[in-house]
């Protein structure tokens, strides 16, 4: 008669009752709710059977897993294995930052540009730093919106003395240094080459654009006229390069007088 072996690993019958073998002779302390069944795996080791023990609204999560954004409660006595309970925990930190005239910033720190820093005792969620900010923008300049026009586009410029999404302008003088000195501000940095006779002052427009002083050199019997008027009566001659700003030199057209003989 044949003797049929067979090699049942004691380890199995833990597994195959749903539990799963201890390190010792005794199930762990802690790791959610440990049962000790009757089975013993290899060894004489503990056969354990684990129930989370996490509460209603919380969850096993894995022990290198963040809970609810860094914010939450962690727990690694209530889950079995190598999980943690996460629960999750409103964020009221930012309401304790805003409530002190501060703002959340995105880091741990407050940032180094956009008016004056002042990094407040409270921390927001997640440690982020909680930063009161002063604008720094001087006396006669302002604090606009960063995609707003600065005095039509001739103001300064400076994004590091305004809060939030703000820069500070400040407007340009230059353009008044000019008409104060009864010139006119070019389109560029140089003078017409037409339009009268123009004089380069020393004082510059804003964008660096030139202050020109004009004098017309429409001739004696002739006059400057809006471009768009008539010279005399559509009959005299227009000439747009003596006279300045949209103006023409007009010259009326004169008939020489003759006396028809009948006779």
């Amino acid at each position: 008669m044949a003797l049929l072996y067979v090699l049942v690993s004691a380890n199995y019958g833990c597994t195959e009752r749903g539990g799963i073998c201890s390190n010792s002779l005794d199930c762990p302390m802690n790791g959610g709710e440990q049962e000790k069944l009757e089975v013993n795996c290899c060894k004489g080791k503990a056969c354990c059977k684990c129930t989370d023990k996490c509460p209603e609204g919380s969850s096993c999560i894995p022990s290198n897993a963040t809970c609810d954004g860094g914010n939450g409660k962690v727990d690694p006595l209530l889950c079995c294995g190598d999980q943690v309970c996460c629960t999750p925990t409103p964020c009221v930190e930012n309401n304790g930052c805003t409530e002190r005239g501060g703002m959340c910033s995105d880091s741990s720190d407050c940032p180094t540009t956009g008016g004056e820093q002042d990094k407040l005792e409270v921390n927001c969620c997640q440690a982020k730093a909680c930063c009161n900010c002063t604008d720094k923008c001087p006396e006669g300049s302002s604090c606009i919106p960063s995609n707003a026009t600065c005095d039509g586009g001739n103001g300064i410029v400076d994004s590091s003395l305004c809060c939030d999404d703000q820069v500070c302008c400040t407007p340009c003088v230059e353009n008044n240094r000019c008409t104060e000195r009864g010139g006119m501000c070019s389109d560029s940095s140089d003078c017409p080459t037409t339009d009268g006779e123009q004089e380069k002052l020393e004082v510059n427009c804003c964008q660096e654009k030139a202050c020109c002083n004009c004098t017309d050199k429409c001739p004696e019997g002739s006059s400057c006229i809006p471009s768009n008027a008539t010279c005399d009566g559509g009959n005299g001659i227009v000439d747009s390069s003596l006279c300045c700003g949209d103006q023409v030199c007009c010259t009326p057209c004169v008939f020489d007088s003759f006396k028809i003989d009948n006779r």
